[in-house]
């Protein structure tokens, strides 16, 4: 079974390595966008699992690009079931320095 891919969006790259490290380490493939506009081609052509949105980023906005995909007619994930809502959270400046065992279970 293929590993189930993870878009990272955000123009911040210590925050974009640190995430895809973590997600790497736990069996992820992991895919990087440094703003919304590729991170609406990277979701077109290789239908991510799992999209982690930056809300402020150059070019268009994690909002702008959630909208954008909510309203396009192709699914993300094949695999993904209908009626799923995206999730969105905030880490502070001073948040986790380390990574955390991840669940699998999204």
């Amino acid at each position: 079974m293929a590993a189930a891919t993870v878009l990272i969006a955000d123009d911040h790259a210590v925050s974009t390595q640190l995430l895809a490290h973590c997600l790497a380490s736990a069996g992820f493939r992991v895919l990087s966008a440094q703003d919304g506009r590729e991170a609406l081609s990277l979701m077109e052509a290789e239908s991510p699992s799992l999209v982690v949105l930056d809300v402020m980023m150059p070019v268009m906005d994690g909002l702008e690009v959630m909208r954008r995909a909510q309203t396009d007619e192709r699914p993300l994930d094949s695999n993904a079931r209908h009626g799923e809502r995206p999730l969105s959270a905030s880490v502070p400046e001073s948040g986790p320095r380390q990574c955390s065992p991840l669940s699998r279970h999204f």
